[in-house]
């Protein structure tokens, strides 16, 4: 009898192991990985001989778990190339360095700045995401960096390879492919006035800071910020400021203490880019905890008196405390032509958020309605689904509505009524409308 119960308990062990072995040769075998055909559509990359093309090496980019993702970083006109064999530069062409690619959105590459209070170990002219840390600077660093978007891109979304994952470890990725996933592009280290003066030559003198929420590295905030800026359209100058979340769920309440701690750096680039690099038009859009980054930061330049006037001040999903942003409401509006903020009934993160809190946070909706500030745009995305602003989420079709509403209000085309026209004014029959919301 024992023998027959041990060998009961081995033979299920046996069974567990053959159906995950079982799946990932499966998903291996319909991906190509097994088979040489097409991966999605498009013919898999090979490595040729002398006479012909060759794949291009990706770059190693550390994040949780033990199979880091890799990014090719190499563009010429839009598409991946071989690395040409490099010959050493001329003294003259060593003394006058060639100047960066324009910044903005051409065709499907975003070329973007960033800026971050991250410390950033680099001491060249190109800078590699594991250079990049997640531990605290009290300086910034600069850099632009580019983001080329798949002809395949599932609008609102960041594509990325699919995974398939077992108790935390990646057991299979799909193969990185331009036509259909976000490719990183060359970052290149700026200095503090080549940031300044490239800034500056932004013809539309106009800049969109997106500010990422938690759980969120450093590629991930580009590649967010890209895909805005080509969801929308935004012809102006896309600026990210990068701070240094840890990038993983479990430390939440670590990511909540360094937003606070960011403030000051996040000011010290509205100030860069108002009065150093004269953009006298600058939007800002915070997503989640970067919104502590942003009201904190604001609420700060306000009682310091700072000369310094924004645009459209967009918050998504505010990881705030209710209370704490009833004090600085006023404060912040004063600064801004334009304020909107998006909340829901039904995003996990808030609510997680509260409950760990002990509070309610800026951006959820109650049962009797959201917050109500003066002279503020409050829009429920409740009826669009969980986590519509997160970096993936597969609620298609209604975020695509957000993201329109979004490069709206980027216009300054108000109220939402009139910009969106199925937004719902609430509550029914008041006039004007206290708050919005998209219709169940």
């Amino acid at each position: 009898m024992q023998f027959r119960h041990k060998g009961w308990i081995a033979g299920i062990v046996i069974g567990l192991v053959a159906i995950v072995l079982g799946t990932w040769l499966f998903v291996a075998y319909r991906q190509g990985d097994i088979r040489n055909e097409p991966l999605n559509g498009h013919p898999r990359p090979t490595v040729s001989d002398e006479s012909g093309p060759t794949t291009m090496q990706p770059q190693g980019v550390p994040r949780d778990g033990p199979s880091p993702p890799t990014y090719p970083n190499v563009f010429d006109e839009g598409e991946m190339v071989d690395e040409e064999p490099q010959t050493a530069p001329s003294p003259a062409e060593e003394a006058s360095p060639q100047p960066p690619a324009p910044i903005g959105l051409a065709g499907q590459l975003v070329s973007l700045l960033y800026a971050t209070n991250r410390v950033v170990n680099a001491s060249t002219n190109e800078l590699v995401p594991a250079q990049v840390t997640s531990v605290r600077s009290p300086d910034l660093s600069f850099g632009s960096a580019m983001v080329r978007i798949p002809e395949n891109h599932k609008f609102g979304e960041v594509d990325q390879p699919r995974e398939l994952a077992l108790m935390g470890y990646t057991i299979w990725r799909e193969e990185l492919n331009e036509k259909d996933h976000f490719v990183l592009g060359e970052i290149r280290p700026f200095t503090r006035q080549d940031f300044i003066a490239t800034a500056g030559a932004d013809k539309e003198r106009s800049a969109l800071v997106y500010v990422h929420g938690y759980n969120t590295d450093f590629v991930g905030a580009m590649f967010k910020l890209a895909q805005i800026v080509f969801d929308v359209n935004y012809t102006g100058l896309p600026v990210a400021f990068i701070w240094p979340s840890q990038g993983g769920v479990i430390n939440y309440d670590r990511d909540r203490e360094v937003a606070m701690a960011s403030r000051e750096s996040f000011r010290e680039l509205l100030k860069i880019l108002y009065q150093d690099a004269g953009l006298k038009k600058i939007h800002v859009i915070a997503h989640s905890m970067g919104n502590q980054v942003v009201v904190e930061g604001l609420n700060q330049q306000s009682l310091m008196h700072e000369d310094i006037k924004l645009s459209e001040l967009i918050l998504a999903a505010p990881d705030v405390d209710h209370d704490g942003f009833l004090a600085m409401a006023k404060r912040i509006r004063a600064l801004v032509e334009g304020m909107t903020i998006y909340v829901s009934s039904s995003d996990k993160a808030l609510r997680l958020s509260a409950f760990k809190a002990g509070g309610p946070r800026l951006g959820d909706s109650s049962a009797n309605g959201p917050a109500i500030f003066p002279d503020v745009d409050t829009i429920d995305v409740t009826a669009l689904g969980e986590d519509v602003f997160e970096l993936n989420h597969d609620v298609f079709s209604a975020a695509r509505s957000a993201i329109d509403d979004i490069g709206r209000v980027l216009q300054g085309v108000r109220p939402p009524g009139i910009r969106t026209p199925h937004l719902r004014g609430m509550p029914v029959g008041t006039t004007p409308p206290q708050y919005w919301r998209y219709p169940q």
